[in-house]
């Protein structure tokens, strides 16, 4: 057992190292994020950015030759305005003289993927036991009336098993009824636990959430903590979850106790919540044992970095919907399979594989897990797998077609239909290659229709998003699929471009799934400005489908928006 604990860490540090060599070697991982401007006031530092930050774990400020992370004792983090494209930065006074002194071409934000796999290899390195959980809590959960039949199983199965999977589409149930009460009971009973989710953003949506539900049962904020850099609009709603480091830059002294640091905050709060990222990073170094850890959106987690939950034998729930995206790997199928670049699968494949990894007899190439696709299915053994099959975001309309082409488990929606409706763009014969002119003209006229209002338009393609954005349409509101995930919109207006293998063609379960994301947005109206004439002749397409069932959008129903 011993060599296998030890072959097992060296399989990971080994895959770690894989993967960061790839990137370095093919110039991957590293995004140079535009500065349009800066100012400084004191020793702070407010970076206006052309685009958006995903991820606020691997910045680097270059200061001529000269990398800083983000996050050490020279240069901290405040916050990021979301609205604003801010980021807002404490640096000590060396490096405050240095930017004042500096011309702006010579300073650069960067986003360092390889900066996040190094962190993942130096977790493993320290040498911690990697092994699924095989405790439970004594805890007997109390479930409300609320809870569904399926969600109140959900709840009980959780305290009954070291390993749990809850699998829901939106609107299921998994954050508001089995998540919350799951954390109600620990907290009632007093127990520490954690809730960890791939992104900043998935992060905030899920605790937004959370504390809305506390807060109307009166319960304290303060005893839950949310560590790691705050968006500005998370840290101005909730600043009593904060990290008490990110208070002392941000806040004024009158409306802070700066006596409490982050170790007393951590002493008395029992929910505490970060990025996996930030656990990966931090989690040695806070020298407390969780009850029972969360990962949320668990289908966007890489394997590699959900085995460094498994390092002290907490009980461990995953909730997510392995129908949506799966972890983004900058190392195609193609080249994993070359030499021992099979290693690197395990930053390929979804958490959700964790089980079939570590329990594995072989740790090498003889093991299945590492020529596994994304998309091939998953086999649960110990995992407890916990299924919700009703959800309040659909109607019956489109739930239909959603188990018909994705999740083919008996979902159910509502009585009340989801609003569909189309705009057709006709076709665009002077396209470029991944933009449809047509559809971005289309949806430039409804977005000023759609001004006040909660919506985002949605589109596979960099290209067709960057295209809208330059016509005028509001950088905030336009996504990729990809960039979309976590968020949530009463409208999402949703612009196909074109037939794409990789993208748009439901024949391809991975484009199936981005799909599913670009639909799981909506709360309420999902609007297709596309060819129709071109969509309606796709035979068994899932967009096809949709349209089957969806009304034009005409100006009797633009006055009721």
């Amino acid at each position: 057992m011993i060599k296998k604990d030890v072959a097992m860490r060296d399989i990971l540090i080994k895959s770690s190292q894989i993967y960061y060599q790839f990137l370095a070697q093919n110039d991957l991982g590293l995004e140079n994020i535009k500065i349009v401007d800066f100012s400084i006031s004191g020793n702070e530092v407010y970076f206006s950015l052309k685009s958006k930050l995903f991820n606020v774990e691997s910045l680097i400020l270059r200061i001529g030759k000269s990398d800083f992370f983000i996050g050490n004792d020279n240069v901290g983090a405040k916050y990021y305005d979301e609205k604003l494209n801010i980021l807002c930065l404490e640096v000590d006074e060396s490096i405050c003289a240095n930017l004042k002194k500096i011309k702006k071409q010579e300073i650069s934000l960067l986003s360092d993927l390889k900066f996040l796999v190094k962190s993942v290899e130096d977790f493993f390195s320290q040498g911690s036991k990697i092994s699924l959980p095989n405790q439970i809590n004594e805890l007997k959960p109390s479930i409300s009336k609320e809870a569904t039949l399926e969600q109140g199983f959900a709840i009980e199965n959780i305290f009954s098993h070291p390993i749990s999977y809850v699998w829901g589409p939106p609107g299921s149930g998994k954050t508001q009824v089995v998540l919350f009460e799951s954390l109600l009971n620990f907290i009632y009973a007093g127990k520490k636990i954690c809730v960890l989710a791939p992104t900043n953003n998935a992060l905030e949506q899920v605790l937004k959430t959370l504390i809305k539900k506390f807060d109307k049962l009166g319960l304290n904020r303060e005893k839950i903590l949310r560590l790691g850099m705050p968006t500005n609009s998370f840290l101005t709603d909730y600043i009593e979850v904060c990290d008490p480091n990110i208070l002392k830059k941000t806040t004024p002294s009158n409306l802070f106790n700066f006596d409490i640091n982050t170790k007393d905050r951590l002493k008395e709060s029992l929910l505490v919540g970060m990025t996996v990222d930030g656990f990966i990073r931090k989690y040695r170094a806070l020298d407390i044992k969780f009850e029972h850890i969360f990962l949320d959106e668990c289908a966007f987690t890489p394997l590699i970095k959900a085995c460094a939950l498994c390092v002290d034998n907490t009980p461990l729930t995953f909730l997510g919907d392995h129908k949506q995206l799966s972890p983004i790997c900058e190392m195609p199928q193609k080249d994993i399979a070359i030499g021992d670049n099979f290693y690197a699968n395990l930053w390929n494949l979804s958490a959700l594989n964790l089980e079939e990894f570590i329990s594995g007899d072989a740790l090498d190439k003889s093991n299945p897990i590492f020529s596994k696709t994304q998309y091939q299915e998953v086999f649960f053994k110990n995992i407890c797998v916990l299924k919700l099959t009703k959800t309040h975001r659909y109607g019956d309309n489109l739930a239909k077609i959603l188990d018909e082409y994705i999740y083919k488990n008996g979902l159910r929606g509502t009585d009340e239909h989801t609003e569909l409706f189309y705009i057709d763009s006709k076709s665009s014969t002077k396209d470029e290659k991944h933009t449809n002119i047509s559809e971005a003209r289309s949806i430039l006229e409804l977005s000023r229709l759609l001004r006040g209002t909660d919506y985002a338009i949605l589109t596979p393609f960099v290209r067709q998003r960057k295209y809208m954005i330059e016509i005028g349409i509001p950088r905030d509101r336009v996504w990729t699929i990809h960039g979309s995930q976590g968020q949530e919109f009463d409208t999402v207006v949703f612009s196909p471009v074109g037939l794409h293998y990789h993208l748009t063609d439901s024949y391809n379960f991975k484009a199936l799934h981005a799909l599913n994301v670009a639909v799981s947005r909506i709360k309420k109206r999902l609007i297709i400005v596309c060819d129709y004439e071109f969509w309606k002749m796709q035979q068994g397409q899932f967009l096809k489908n949709i349209l089957d069932i969806s009304k034009p959008f005409d100006k009797v129903i633009r006055l009721s928006l």
